[in-house]
């Protein structure tokens, strides 16, 4: 092979070769290019969402009259029978419409749970990651939802009203449970370490309250009198953190990068 050849062979290995490294370079580029997009795209969708969570959640804080307090191993709700959150939903409302209005990519539903239930008629609590549910079914009935993880209830109801009429029906079963109502005249109480079903009833200067337990552990608390409701919820311990949700729906969508986040907004 003459050196003319053997160069031009040279020649051209070595431009095939910068070629390649140039290649390498240029893809290189494109991948870290396309890979901080992703990340800023990411970052965007979080600081979004962040955001709007800690608006509902300091909305719902600061005018709802449901409160809750968790542990590893119990969910207290406290709160007012009858309730009202007119102007809560008001709130809701507003801050709902202004969010749709001003981010394209973000959808916020108060009105859509689970295609059925409407958070501003259940005003509910959800705790997490155990699904509990506490739902109000109206102003004046509220109900924790039948989950295979309550191991038992404990409640306490305060009032001004006389309290009077005081009686209960219990069948044994695995559910630990205990209620007082604490009034002015008689008291009324209930301690049961395990039932399977319960009716609880009292009157309030002549306004019925009325508790049960059915045979899924489901209970209902119905009221027409006023009172200071609090309602402990037991369950097995968790190694997880609890928290509490409300199923208000965010949606957030953008279809440049084929993206979808749909979340509840957690409040405590």
């Amino acid at each position: 092979m003459s050196k003319g050849v053997l160069y031009t062979m040279t020649l051209s290995l070595l431009s095939v070769a910068l070629l390649s490294i140039a290649v390498l370079f240029i893809q290189h580029s494109t991948a870290a290019e396309s890979r901080h997009v992703e990340l800023s795209f990411t970052q965007k969708i979080i600081d979004i969402d962040s955001s709007i969570q800690s608006s509902f959640a300091e909305a719902i804080r600061l005018r709802n009259t449901t409160h809750v307090v968790m542990t590893n191993k119990s969910m207290t709700i406290y709160e007012r029978l009858p309730t009202n959150y007119n102007t809560l939903d008001n709130i809701l409302e507003d801050l709902e419409t202004s969010i749709d209005s001003d981010i394209s990519i973000v959808n916020v539903s108060t009105h859509i749970y689970n295609s059925t239930t409407i958070y501003n008629q259940t005003h509910a609590v959800i705790l997490q990651p155990l699904n509990i549910t506490y739902e109000h079914l109206s102003d004046s009935n509220v109900r924790i939802k039948q989950n295979s993880a309550v191991t038992g209830y404990n409640i306490t109801f305060r009032t001004t009203g006389s309290i009077s009429g005081c009686s209960q029906s219990i069948t044994e079963g695995t559910i630990s449970f205990e209620m007082v109502a604490l009034g002015g005249g008689a008291n009324c109480t209930v301690v049961n370490p395990s039932v399977s079903t319960a009716s609880i009833s009292f009157s309030v200067s002549g306004s019925p309250v009325n508790i049960t337990i059915d045979a899924t552990g489901q209970i209902d608390i119905q009221s027409s009198a006023t009172i200071q409701s609090e309602i402990t919820t037991y369950f097995g311990e968790m190694h997880d953190i609890p928290y509490a949700e409300v199923p208000i729906l965010i949606q957030i969508t953008d279809p440049s990068f084929y993206f979808v986040k749909e979340g509840y907004v957690r409040v405590w």
